[in-house]
């Protein structure tokens, strides 16, 4: 059994095996992506929400450890597979904390790699392209202003959007140019009601900047390392 449409996040700096995973999944039917090491895994998260990761735990820089730390962060129950060499005992009680994670020893066959797939995603309560967010969003709490619908309390930021807690409901369809205050900075979005409950509003971004891309990305990843109690 695979999980069809399921995107899968590899972060692995061998190379050779890197690629070896890839070609297996992609045959398999799942959507990969790839990652030589910690940061740019979470970057790539960051930029395009997956329904598994799969990371080595010894990698130079941001190890597999801390990468999962950090997007458990933003998905506590985001299946995991870590694939590792090293036998400690000590390695498997730190992530006993974690649900939907699994240590898969090296080496591993393809039967075996498939097998901890199905087990970690067996509790996933959604998963698939219809279940998921094309990006990530993550809680928090921001003030922000609009242009003629007043100042907004953020509940959600991702790339494509945000949920907010508005003074006056806003209509589905209303246009809105809104004043993000990020970092020492801020920054004018153009968005768009998708969705209306009462004080709480669903906005889709329009026409981001490749400049705006990059900052809220880069944002993004200093919230998520840097905000031990952020929580989903």
């Amino acid at each position: 059994m695979t999980f069809g449409k399921c995107a899968v996040l590899v972060v692995e700096d061998d190379a050779t095996l890197r690629s070896i995973l890839e070609e297996e999944l992609t045959r398999s039917g799942y959507q990969v992506s790839t990652a030589p090491d910690g940061e740019l895994g979470l970057l790539k998260f960051i930029e395009q929400a997956h329904d598994l990761i799969i990371t080595d735990y010894n990698m130079p820089g941001m190890n597999g450890a801390t990468l999962i730390k950090y997007l458990k962060r933003v998905d506590h129950y985001l299946p995991v597979l870590i694939t590792t060499g090293m036998t400690q005992p000590d390695l498997l009680v730190d992530f006993l904390k974690f649900p939907n994670l699994l240590i898969l020893p090296k080496p591993f066959t393809d039967e075996t790699l498939h097998e901890g797939i199905r087990s970690v995603m067996a509790n996933r309560r959604t998963w698939g392209k219809q279940h998921r967010r094309k990006h990530l969003r993550i809680p928090l709490t921001l003030p922000a202003d609009t242009n003629a619908h007043g100042p907004i309390q953020i509940r959600n930021l991702g790339l494509s959007g945000l949920a907010a807690r508005v003074t006056n409901p806003i209509p589905v369809g209303t246009q809105l140019d809104i004043k993000l205050p990020i970092e020492e900075n801020s920054i004018q979005i153009k968005a768009q009601a998708v969705w209306s409950r009462g004080h709480e509003c669903g906005m889709a971004f329009k026409d981001l900047s490749e400049n705006d891309v990059s900052t809220l990305k880069h944002w993004f990843f200093r919230i998520v390392s840097n905000s031990p109690n952020l929580s989903p």
